[in-house]
């Protein structure tokens, strides 16, 4: 099971007429814990970081090019690479000082490896005395508030009083008193649709979060790096974080309002133009004067995670009204399924796109570069530019530096595909969600 699923279930009987503010208390500390963690990751990763061998500076080091890989000139058997200050100052080390220059590829250690086991140790041990604390109501205990209101039923299984949605008649919500069991209700077509709007949802986050650093730093830090410097780039990866971990109470919350049906509606209906734009301020980069763009970029960024979080913390609540709450931990574990495939389509989707667009941004800019500087750069004719980009020796960056004067960076362009794409998937899960009819009377058990 989900290692979210049982605090959510347990919240969720609970807070049976809060059920989109239970399940949010949950989940936001679930999406959150990068806020603790990231600092933490990072301390580790230095602590446990080996630099690699180090020859000297590339003017200093004789290398030579083979099949688009670089070597030793006296060691043809050591390959290398040549790593810029620019290169070095993207791995954001400040407990460690490396030059510029010739480096052994193989060598040296992340660190990554050691913090894994480190940080997986200390969740283990918190996990399980945590869950030693969790304890269930009675099977028909209700809130304390909810008693004073006899007669006037909430939407909530088997709770009593004014309800969280100002007694609005929804007609997804179970009966009270009501529930389908988790082998009916995960063959239902109830269950498909939430299924669908949750992967669709977090497709499209993923891609997000998995874009927005880098486009941060790329493009917005090489126009502006007085103030897109790698502090600025930390604080933006935290407030992804902190407003991932917002998002998902809030959005919770407004869904005990206005219902779980209209806040994914929302999530499709607001993301499909929040993503369009995100390709259009990476465009503004340059043509626009001021930090206008950086504004709009990062205000929409940080829009689309919070619903990015709050897919996931709507969904239990949703699967409690469409099922009941009896057995919504067991349907919410299955429901991660979605999450699980997204984590997997939408990262090699979008490493797909990206990686199109980026080879076709390549080929255009070595069409604009002088055959004899290329042959200089690169030590083969720009004929073999399929090998080059397949070795990954030759990118925009290095390009850029030979092109002629006044050559336009494509970096700002490699996401338009990407970013189309996943407001097309949004599009397709506002359909999908609109349709989403009642349980079907046939699967209700009593309880």
């Amino acid at each position: 099971m989900p290692i979210d699923s049982p605090p959510v279930a347990t919240l969720l009987r609970w807070f049976p007429d809060r059920k989109g503010m239970a399940s949010g208390m949950a989940i936001m500390g679930f999406g959150s814990g990068a806020l603790v963690a990231l600092p933490v990751i990072r301390h580790l990763v230095e602590a446990n970081f080996v630099a690699p061998k180090y020859f000297g500076s590339a003017d200093t080091v004789q290398t030579v090019i083979q099949e688009g890989r670089r070597f030793l000139a006296e060691s043809p058997a050591t390959e290398v690479v040549i790593a810029s200050a620019s290169d070095i100052a993207k791995l954001g080390l400040t407990q460690h000082v490396l030059e510029p220059g010739v480096y052994a590829v193989g060598t040296g250690s992340t660190g990554v490896a050691a913090t894994m086991m480190t940080i997986g140790g200390i969740y283990a041990a918190t996990m399980i005395l945590a869950s030693l604390g969790y304890k269930i109501p009675a099977e028909n205990w209700t809130p304390p508030v909810a008693a004073t209101s006899e007669g006037n039923k909430s939407s909530s299984d088997g709770v009593k009083g004014k309800d969280s949605s100002n007694n609005r008649i929804d007609p997804l919500i179970i009966p009270a008193g009501s529930y389908v069991t988790a082998s009916d209700a995960i063959k239902s077509r109830q269950f498909a649709q939430v299924w669908t709007s949750l992967f669709l949802n977090a497709t499209a986050g993923i891609a997000v979060l998995g874009v927005a650093k880098t486009l941060m730093s790329d493009v917005f830090g090489s126009t502006m790096p007085t103030i897109v410097d790698a502090t600025f780039c930390a604080g933006y990866v935290g407030a992804l974080s902190l407003f991932n971990g917002v998002g998902r109470l809030a959005w919770a919350a407004t869904s005990d309002a206005i219902g779980r049906q209209k806040t994914y509606s929302l999530f499709f209906a607001l993301g499909i133009p929040l993503y369009l734009s995100v390709p259009v301020t990476a465009h503004m980069v340059g043509v626009h004067e001021g930090v206008a763009p950086l504004a709009i970029f990062t205000a929409s960024t940080l829009s689309i995670i919070t619903m990015y979080g709050g897919g996931f913390s709507v969904s239990p609540a949703y699967l409690a009204d469409l099922f009941g709450s009896r057995e919504v931990g067991n349907i919410y574990g299955k429901l991660l399924t979605a999450w699980s495939v997204a984590g997997m389509v939408g990262p090699t989707l979008l490493a797909y796109l990206r990686r199109t667009s980026e080879v076709e941004a390549i080929r255009e800019l070595a069409t604009k570069v002088d055959p004899i500087k290329f042959q200089q750069q690169f030590g083969t004719s720009v004929d073999k530019i399929s090998d080059l980009i397949d070795a990954n020796t030759v990118n925009i960056a290095k390009l850029l530096h030979i092109a002629p004067a006044g050559t336009l960076d494509p970096s700002p362009y490699l996401y338009d595909s990407s970013m189309k794409t996943m407001a097309a998937l949004l599009l397709v899960g506002l359909a999908n969600n609109y349709l989403m009819k009642p349980v079907d009377p046939k699967l209700i058990k009593k309880i």
